[in-house]
């Protein structure tokens, strides 16, 4: 059982921005267990306050929600290193069995409404998701969309195809990927918010 506050410093070591919201490290639904994939969400709303119901939930569900937000900038926000409420009923998927997403996930909401992403989150999500992995060890093959761990019931990442998704993050695990170029991947920042 462990507390993933590693997750800021592998997502730097993959070139990204990041934002440590204050109390990220110690937010959670208790303690993950070992941790097999990345599963990929979009907050259904797109504004620039959708990190709050993400870290601190809705009337009919208790925050966290997710791990993080991907702002619009490509920015991730890290919310919580613990267990979070994102994956609900699913699976069996990625190695984790039928409805443990949450104990074994790590959960990435896109700020998006599922059809509008800019190109800094493009750029991002999946060069986001291939930092955690790498520094798990694990392959691209372990994540899927929540509509992969929920069909029929769960749409996110929205218009994204999963397929295309692990591919450019394998292309980020393997180092085949074109560097980044965008000003957000240019400049390097660390934010302690509260």
């Amino acid at each position: 059982m462990a507390w993933l506050t590693w997750m800021a410093d592998a997502l730097r070591a993959g070139g990204l921005d990041v934002i440590e919201q204050s109390g990220w490290k110690t937010r959670g639904h208790g303690a993950m267990g070992q941790v097999l994939g990345v599963l990929a969400h979009h907050t259904a709303g797109g504004g620039s306050n959708d990190w709050r119901i993400v870290q601190d939930g809705r009337p009919d569900l208790a925050g966290p929600l997710a791990h993080m937000t991907l702002e619009r900038d490509g920015t991730f926000r890290l919310l919580a290193a613990g267990q979070c409420w994102h994956a609900g009923a699913g699976g069996p998927l990625l190695g984790v069995g039928k409805n443990n997403g949450n104990e074994h996930l790590i959960g990435i909401e896109g700020v998006s409404n599922g059809t509008t992403w800019t190109d800094a989150q493009r750029d991002a999500y999946p060069r986001g998701v291939a930092a955690l992995l790498r520094y798990l060890e694990l392959p691209a093959a372990q994540v899927a969309g929540h509509k992969e761990w929920a069909p029929g019931r769960k749409v996110d990442p929205g218009n994204w195809s999963m397929a295309d998704f692990r591919a450019a993050v394998a292309r980020h695990i393997t180092g085949s990927a074109p560097s980044p170029t965008s000003d957000s991947a240019r400049r390097r920042r660390t934010l302690a918010l509260d």
